[in-house]
């Protein structure tokens, strides 16, 4: 991650009119990869001299590319191209965008709705009532309001509320895309894979439950091990661990192990259960496992 490619920014040129999640995430980016700065945020159209000075770099518009001038436009590429959306024009500049695609899984249909709009994201989402209902189930009164406050706007400066929620945002993101990756790397190396009765089972529960357990198993799971059947970790709750099913194909159902020395709780639905602290979770899964699966 290259978070010195912002350092000479002087101010950034993004479009007026409607607001979009592309152009605000990737304002949230650059103010994020260098706080404390500046930049100065405006709405408006670039010039010929924005578009030739590197120390102004214009985001969603100008209809180029140029990483050298600091110009970040995807609007004239090829319909053939790979979706590419301001966000990832952003993310390729500051090294970061391979890391990001494992990471936030927001970002690829982010991406292509933003380049082939709602209609075809639905249809590649195999979701039925296409871009209506896509959009419906999208949208988030958060983040509508604070498009909507963005976009009134015309210039941002450091001090304003909007600049400090951008920088923020952007640090967080970046902080989080971080350690998403150091702990996928620590779970590679770490994580405990074993099976009980042809059932994968994944334990990481060497994380302690004060160090965030849950980060970045979901990915390091559908990433390295799809087909597990449950997942360990420490328990947030207690001294002891959880134990959760991965999937709903009915094979594991832990309220069959509910009132088994050393079973906590087991939730009413079966898909998890926590445990008191040095029990032995390995003949409790087998226990758990419906027979008739």
């Amino acid at each position: 991650m290259n978070l010195n490619r912002f350092f000479d920014i002087e101010k950034v040129v993004v479009h007026p009119g409607s607001a979009h999640r592309d152009d605000f995430i990737s304002i949230a980016l650059i103010l994020g990869s260098v706080p404390g700065s500046c930049i100065q945020i405006e709405r408006r159209d670039p010039t010929e001299e924005d578009l030739k000075n590197p120390s102004v770099l214009v985001v969603d518009q100008g209809r180029e590319h140029n990483p050298d001038l600091n110009n970040y436009d995807h609007h004239h590429f090829s319909q053939d191209k790979e979706p590419a959306c301001s966000i990832t024009l952003i993310l390729m500049a500051l090294e970061c965008y391979e890391e990001a695609l494992i990471a936030w899984h927001w970002l690829k249909p982010t991406e292509f709705q933003d380049v082939r709009g709602p209609n075809l994201l639905a249809k590649e989402l195999n979701l039925p009532g296409g871009g209506d209902v896509l959009l419906s189930i999208n949208s988030s009164p958060v983040e509508g309001h604070m498009l909507n406050v963005f976009q009134k706007q015309r210039i941002i400066e450091p001090g304003d509320f909007l600049f400090d929620f951008f920088e923020e945002m952007g640090q967080s993101l970046i902080k989080g895309l971080s350690s998403i990756m150091e702990r996928l790397e620590d779970l590679k190396k770490n994580v405990a894979i074993y099976e009980i009765c042809g059932l994968k089972v994944i334990d990481n529960s060497y994380i302690s439950k004060d160090n965030h357990p849950g980060r970045g198993m979901g990915i390091y799971r559908k990433k390295f091990h799809p087909d597990a059947q449950v997942s360990i970790s420490s328990d947030k709750r207690g001294d002891g661990i959880s134990m959760t099913r991965t999937n709903d194909d009915g094979i594991i159902d832990f309220r069959k192990i509910q009132g088994k020395p050393g079973v906590r709780f087991a939730h009413g639905s079966g898909f998890m259960c926590a445990l008191d602290a040095n029990i032995d979770p390995k003949p409790l899964i087998e226990l758990s496992i419906v027979s008739n699966k």
